[in-house]
C-alpha cells in the first residue's frame, strides 16, 4: 500500500550509509576480480561461510518438492515446458551452470542451499518471453533463506526519475540494453554451492543439481552486485573511455542506458564508446534505439528496437514507454479482463499504471482518492462493489462509507435483527477461517437468515451445531513429532458468525460511543495498536524522567481461561439488556471441540471456561472481563 503512493514523490537522495551497506561495499572492493574481461564477486554474506549450513539448515527437501509441482505444471502446459527446457539448456551452453553430483556435497556440514525455480512469462517482451527465476528467499528447514543471511548492499545508481527528467534535455538520444547483466557476472567457487537448483529434463530421468555459475536473478545481493560491476569498470576506465564513462554513471537504470547530448557526432562517439568499454566487463548491448536514424548506422538491424521502448524494469507493471517513431512518452492503462469488484481487486489493478514522471497524475490522482477514502473508512461491514455497485458511485454510497443504518441506532437495540442488517453483514466475515459461499451473500438468504437468528435470540439459545468447533493442527517452527509445535485453529459455524458480526458491530458501536472501555486498552479496538501504547508510555516516561524502563507481560493463554460466571456477572453492568445476557450466557455454555486432520475426527471434548476460539464476539467479550483490571485504582 505504501508503495502506491511513492509513484508520484521526488526521490530523496541520501549521502548517508548504514554500517550494513558500508560494511557490503567494503568487501565488494576487496573481493572483485576483473580478469580476462569478466567480473568475478563475492556473495556478501552476514555471516562466515563455515557458519552457514548450522544457519540455514535443510533445503532440498522443499526445493524437490517445488520441482515436482513445477513438472505437474509442465504436464498441462506443454509449451511451458518447452520454453523451460530451452532456458535450462540454454543456460547450460553458455556456462551460466554446471552439472554436479549431488553426492559430492556433504549436506549436513557443506555450506549447500537448494533453490526452487519457476518461470515468469511475458508474452508482450521484445527478446526474452520466458525468464527462470530463482528463489533465494525459499525457506529452509530452520525457517530461514539464503537471502536472510545476504546484505542488500546500497543504491549505486541514479533514480529513474532523474534519468528521465535528464533524457529530454538534449537534442539526440540513445537507448541501449545490457545483454544478460546479472549472468556475466562471476560468483567465486567457493560461494557457488549456495547456488543449486534441481532440473531433470523428463520424469523419467532422475533428480539432477545445477550449480549456477553466475550472478542470478531472485537473490538479495543480485542487482546491487551486478549495478555495482558496471561502476567498477566506468570508474576503471574514466580516463579512456570519459563519455561511456559518464553515460554509465549518470544515465543508466538497471541495465538501460539512456542517454542524450545535443551533439549528433558526440553521441556516436559516445556509443561507441559503450561498446568498447562494457566489451572489457563481457557484456554485450542490445535492443538499439535513436531519435536520429544515422546514430545506428554501425548497429546490425537485428539489434535494434523499432516502435515502441518500454521503460520500466518491474515485470509487474505497465505504462511508461518510448515511442522511437514520434520520440514522445506514451503511458498505457493496464488491461484487466475483469472488472475489478473487491477494495483488494481495485489496488491491485491501479497499482500496475507506471508513471514515475507524474504525466498523468491529474487522471491518476482520481484513483490515489477513491482508495484514500476507502482506507479512511471508519464502518466498512460490506463490499458493495461485489453486490453490484459501480466505482464510479463508491464515493456517494452511504453503505459504503457509514455502515448499516442500524449500527448507529441511538437505542442499541442489541436484539433487532432485521432483513436490512443481515445481508449487510453477510460479506463482513473478517475473521472466518474460509471464506463464505457465493451464495450466502444471496438477497435471497436474508430473510431466512433473519428469521433464524431472530428465533435465536427470542429464545435465548443457539442450535447445537453453532456450538462445535472444529479444530485444525498447523505447526510451528521445531519437529512435527512433537504435539507441542502445532498451534490450534478453530473452525466454527459460518452461519453463526454473520449472526455473531451483526451482534458484535452494535455491541462495539455502544461501549465506543459510550466511552465504557478503558483508555489504557488498546487490544483489538479499530485505531489502536499496542505499538501505539508502547510508543505513548515511551514517550512519556522519557519526557518525565530522562529515561524508560520497561516490563513486558503475556497472558498464557488468555482467551481459554475467561470464567464464565465473572464474565457474565460484569456485562450487565455496561447497560447492556438482560434478554441480550441471557443470549450470551447460552453462546457461552455447551460448547464442544474436536480435532479434524485429514477427514478423521477425535472424539467431542466439552468446554466449560474461555471464550470460543475462532468466534467473531470473543475478542470483545474478552475486553470486557478485563477492562475493570485496567482502571486507575488497580
Amino acid at each position: 500500500m505504501s508503495n502506491f503512493w511513492q509513484t508520484e514523490k521526488v526521490p530523496e537522495i541520501y549521502a548517508e550509509h548504514t554500517s550494513e551497506q558500508q560494511q557490503c561495499e567494503k568487501l565488494f572492493t576487496e573481493t572483485v576480480k576483473l580478469e580476462d574481461n569478466q567480473f568475478t564477486v563475492s556473495l556478501p554474506l552476514k555471516i562466515p561461510i563455515y557458519d552457514v549450513n548450522n544457519t540455514l539448515g535443510d533445503s532440498f527437501g522443499l526445493a524437490l518438492k517445488r520441482f515436482y509441482n513445477l513438472e505437474k505444471r509442465f504436464q498441462k502446459d506443454q509449451n511451458l515446458y518447452e520454453g523451460y527446457k530451452d532456458f535450462i539448456h540454454e543456460y547450460l551452453d553458455l556456462g551460466h551452470g554446471s552439472y554436479v553430483d549431488i553426492s559430492s556435497y556433504e549436506l549436513t556440514k557443506d555450506p549447500v542451499y537448494f533453490m526452487g525455480h519457476s518461470a515468469v512469462l511475458r508474452p508482450d517482451a521484445v527478446s526474452t518471453k520466458l525468464r527462470v527465476v530463482f528463489d533465494g528467499s525459499m525457506l529452509t528447514s530452520n525457517k530461514i533463506s539464503l537471502n536472510n543471511i545476504l546484505m542488500n548492499g546500497p543504491t549505486v545508481q541514479q533514480e529513474l526519475f532523474d534519468i528521465l527528467l535528464s533524457f529530454r534535455v538534449h537534442k539526440y538520444f540513445i537507448a541501449c540494453d545490457i545483454r544478460r547483466m546479472f549472468r556475466n557476472i562471476l560468483v567465486q567457487k567457493d560461494q557457488r554451492s549456495l547456488q543449486n537448483i534441481l532440473w531433470r529434463d523428463t520424469p523419467n530421468e532422475s533428480i539432477k543439481c545445477i550449480q549456477l555459475n553466475t550472478v542470478c536473478y531472485g537473490m538479495k545481493s543480485s542487482s546491487y552486485l551486478s549495478t555495482r560491476c558496471l561502476n567498477e569498470l566506468a570508474t576503471k576506465f574514466e580516463r579512456q573511455y570519459p563519455l561511456a564513462s559518464s553515460a554509465i554513471l549518470n544515465s543508466t537504470y538497471v541495465d538501460d542506458i539512456i542517454h542524450t547530448e545535443n551533439s549528433l557526432a558526440k553521441i556516436v562517439d559516445t556509443q561507441t564508446q559503450l561498446i568498447e568499454l562494457l566489451a572489457k566487463g563481457s557484456f554485450k548491448l542490445h535492443k538499439w534505439a535513436a531519435n536520429d536514424p544515422s546514430i545506428l548506422a554501425n548497429i546490425p538491424v537485428e539489434q535494434q528496437v523499432v516502435g515502441e521502448l518500454e521503460l520500466n524494469k518491474d515485470i509487474k507493471t505497465l505504462g511508461l514507454k518510448l515511442d522511437i517513431d514520434s520520440d514522445s512518452f506514451k503511458l498505457s492503462c493496464p488491461v484487466s479482463k475483469n472488472v475489478p469488484k473487491t477494495k483488494r481487486q481495485i489496488l491491485s489493478y491501479i497499482s500496475q499504471f507506471y508513471d514515475p514522471l507524474g504525466l498523468a497524475g491529474p487522471v491518476f490522482v482520481q484513483a490515489k482518492i477513491i482508495m484514500q477514502k476507502l482506507a479512511q473508512s471508519y464502518l466498512n461491514p460490506s463490499d458493495c462493489l461485489s453486490r453490484g455497485v459501480k466505482p464510479s458511485e463508491l464515493q456517494g454510497n452511504q453503505l459504503w462509507w457509514c455502515g448499516p443504518t442500524s449500527m448507529s441506532d441511538p437505542e442499541y437495540k442489541f436484539t433487532d435483527v432485521s432483513n436490512d442488517n443481515v445481508p449487510d453483514n453477510l460479506p463482513e466475515i473478517k475473521h472466518a477461517s474460509r471464506p463464505a459461499p457465493p451464495q450466502l451473500c444471496a438477497p435471497e438468504w436474508s430473510p431466512v437468515l433473519t428469521r433464524l437468528y431472530r428465533l435465536s435470540l427470542q429464545t435465548r439459545t443457539m442450535p447445537k451445531s453453532w456450538k462445535l468447533a472444529n479444530v485444525q493442527p498447523v505447526p510451528k517452527k521445531g519437529s512435527r513429532a512433537d504435539p507441542c509445535n502445532y498451534r490450534p485453529i478453530a473452525i466454527t459455524s459460518m452461519l453463526c458468525k454473520v449472526m455473531e458480526s451483526v451482534l458484535n458491530g452494535k455491541l462495539l458501536t455502544y461501549l465506543e460511543e459510550k466511552d465504557l472501555f478503558s483508555d489504557r486498552q488498546y487490544g483489538f479496538r479499530r485505531g489502536r495498536s499496542t505499538l501505539a501504547y508502547v510508543t505513548h508510555c515511551c514517550g512519556e516516561a522519557i519526557e518525565r524522567n530522562g529515561e524508560e524502563l520497561a516490563v513486558s507481560l503475556d497472558i498464557s493463554k488468555a482467551f481459554d481461561r475467561v470464567w464464565h460466571a465473572s464474565l457474565l456477572s460484569k456485562i450487565p453492568a455496561y447497560g447492556i439488556p438482560a434478554d441480550f445476557c441471557s443470549w450470551l450466557s447460552d453462546f457461552l455454555s455447551d460448547r464442544s471441540i474436536r480435532v479434524v486432520i485429514d477427514g478423521c475426527s477425535s472424539d467431542l471434548m466439552a468446554i466449560d471456561a474461555g471464550v470460543p476460539q475462532g468466534s467473531v464476539l470473543s475478542a470483545t467479550l474478552f475486553l470486557l472481563h478485563i477492562n475493570d483490571m485496567l482502571q486507575p485504582s488497580c
